[in-house]
């Protein structure tokens, strides 16, 4: 059996399980109204003992990938995604806070390498010019277990039963994680690209050296950046927008928003089948970070647009998002082969990180930001003005996101095409 052909089986492993970690990810958004009527509890305590999740995962990211490359996918894969299916068990069956609290912690700890790891076997097992195309595949089957975890969820508790679904997710993890262990025993007859004698504290090491890399530190700011935005953007405003200002149904917000990610899914898969080269990549990195930088600042005109126009904002928005798979796709060219996990894992760092400060930059200028208190430009009194300042938001770190592109596309650091 070729090298090449067990590669897409682990691909495809690992694609599914980055979908099952991001759908684990917004599972809360769907069981809530379960557990806060089973358990009684309140909403914001049932987001306090589920957001343990990100604590556990944003942790393990670079361990996580530390362990990719000092060990290899053969060992790690298989103990990652059988701590998923553990979390998952215990979250569905759990009958008091602590098994929440718990099966959360665990669940973050097992998805940690989810999304790195499937970066991990695109650089390893495939070409690097089919880079930008498979790592636009890994975003589409993101978004398509973020998606899965709304409505298409909802509908299928409502259909079945709590419990009945409960058994189908968990014998789908269970599933999983033989087919990773079935895989992993055939790639075992083949030598294995890491570097064993290298101790973990020699991986710790480098790290710093990493951020002192200034195209690497560009496009871990890039990665932040974008992802900031897109989480806040899509994740927050863009819904509380349209049903405050617009009075749009939130059936209306939610088709607006499943808009935005099918144009990133779309941007993200067509980028990537066509970017061949590394110079070419940086160009549409430039590209789709003006794209980003337009729109929202086109978004800023302090005026109500109609739906014609604010569908054009959301389109140029999911497309300029495309550009964090093509930060993803430029790691590998600089950093050694060894260092590859470690390098991916640090990036997903600095994109956690983003998620994070995005909605809670959105939460303060919310509350506590009016920008007419410092320039009086909205005088249109429909504009809510604490909503339409939040935008200040996506103007400024697209504008950092567009430095950092012009940072990386005229770095003097090789590249390998």
């Amino acid at each position: 059996m070729k090298l090449s052909y067990i590669g897409i089986k682990i691909f495809i492993v690992t694609i599914m399980f980055t979908a099952l970690s991001l759908f684990l990810q917004v599972l809360p958004l769907s069981t809530a109204p379960y557990f806060e009527k089973t358990l009684f509890l309140h909403s914001s305590t049932f987001i306090y003992l589920t957001s343990v999740f990100f604590i556990s995962y944003s942790i393990m990211q670079v361990p996580g990938g530390i362990f990719l490359d000092k060990y290899g996918i053969r060992k790690i894969l298989p103990i990652f995604i059988g701590l998923t299916s553990i979390g998952v068990m215990l979250f569905w069956y759990s009958s008091n806070s602590y098994m929440i609290l718990a099966s959360r912690f665990i669940a973050g700890i097992g998805c940690s390498i989810g999304y790195i790891a499937s970066i991990y076997v695109a650089a390893k097992f495939f070409s690097p010019r089919r880079l930008p195309m498979l790592i636009g595949i890994i975003e589409a089957a993101s978004e398509i277990g973020t998606l899965s975890a709304a409505n298409p969820l909802t509908y299928l508790i409502e259909r079945f039963g709590w419990s009945l679904v409960g058994v189908f997710i968990s014998a789908f993890c269970v599933l999983l994680c033989i087919l990773a262990v079935i895989c992993m025993k055939q790639l075992a007859n083949y030598p294995q690209e890491v570097a064993p004698k290298t101790t973990f504290m020699e991986y710790i090491k480098n790290i710093p050296i990493m951020l002192k890399n200034k195209t690497l530190l560009a496009l871990f700011v890039y990665s932040f950046s974008t992802w900031l935005v897109i989480m806040s953007f899509a994740g927050f405003w863009l819904n509380s927008y349209l049903q405050t200002m617009h009075h749009y149904s939130a059936i209306t917000s939610l088709h607006c928003i499943q808009i935005y990610w099918i144009s990133f899914i779309i941007s993200s898969i067509m980028i990537g089948f066509f970017i061949k080269s590394g110079k070419f990549a940086k160009m549409a990195l430039i590209f789709l970070a003006l794209l980003g930088f337009s729109a929202y600042s086109y978004m800023f005109i302090p005026i109500l647009f109609d739906y014609s126009n604010i569908l054009l904002v959301i389109i140029s928005g999911g497309i300029s998002a495309a550009g964090v798979t093509i930060a993803f796709s430029l790691i590998p060219h600089f950093v050694k082969p060894e260092q590859c996990g470690s390098a991916i894992a640090l990036n997903n760092t600095f994109i956690v990180l983003g998620g994070y400060t995005g909605q809670v930059l959105f939460a303060t200028l919310l509350q506590k930001f009016d920008v007419n208190d410092y320039i009086h430009i909205v005088g249109d009194s429909h504009i809510n003005h604490h909503y339409y300042s939040a935008l200040i938001i996506y103007v400024f770190f697209t504008l950092v996101g567009l430095i950092a592109a012009l940072t990386i596309t005229f770095s003097k650091e090789p590249i390998v095409n």
